[in-house]
């Protein structure tokens, strides 16, 4: 059972706090008990465990903190596969538009050209947001205007397509499974 003590927090948000710790610490265990049961089954497996963006309990402290901090996401990943090696992939920052290629990357299976795309503007991008574009390296976002010529080329390509995907003609389908 955890307790929450500050002066700074009322007696209803120490409770929402307290419920919200008790939560990660509860996830905690049924996670690790359920890659317990995927081992004992001796099938290969690859599991990525996404969280959420850090919850509501927290808007009062997100404008004091960089706000990179708020597209920060948890993530873990565990597998079974005997060559795999996951030191490479478990970083703080991720993209989810990009955990596709993490798993693939992990499994070493062949990607596409539209996912070899994904890939690279998840190279590049830590986040692409309304309030502008994420770097890595950087805390604040940029505009546009701000990117590098190969940075704005790369965003083309990728707003091109998605576009196209969902409301053009289709010409990229052929090149999403190849």
């Amino acid at each position: 059972v955890y307790e929450v003590e500050s002066e700074l927090l009322s007696d209803g948000y120490k409770t929402v706090v307290k419920n919200y710790s008790e939560g990660i610490h509860r996830t905690d265990g049924y996670t690790k008990e359920f890659v317990t049961d995927l081992n004992e089954e001796e099938k290969p497996y690859i599991l990525f465990f996404y969280g959420d963006h850090l919850p509501g309990i927290y808007n009062s402290i997100l404008n004091v903190n960089a706000p990179i901090k708020k597209y920060q996401t948890n993530y873990f990943m565990a597998t079974n596969l005997p060559d795999a090696s996951l030191e490479a992939y478990n970083t703080d920052l991720i993209s989810l538009t990009n955990a596709q290629n993490l798993i693939y990357a992990v499994g070493d299976v062949k990607i596409s050209p539209y996912q070899a795309l994904v890939q690279e503007v998840n190279e590049t991008f830590i986040s692409i947001h309304s309030t502008g574009y994420y770097l890595y390296g950087d805390t604040s976002p940029r505009s546009y205007d701000q990117l590098t010529p190969y940075q704005q080329k790369l965003l083309t390509a990728y707003e091109v397509i998605q576009y196209d995907l969902i409301d053009g003609s289709g010409y990229a389908l052929p090149y999403l499974n190849q």
